[in-house]
């Protein structure tokens, strides 16, 4: 669960432009 929350976070301090 632990490196779930890391992806999530890791995700969120990406642009958004990276996550489309």
């Amino acid at each position: 669960m632990e490196s779930f929350h890391f992806q999530i976070t890791f995700w969120e301090t990406l642009p958004s432009g990276c996550q489309a």
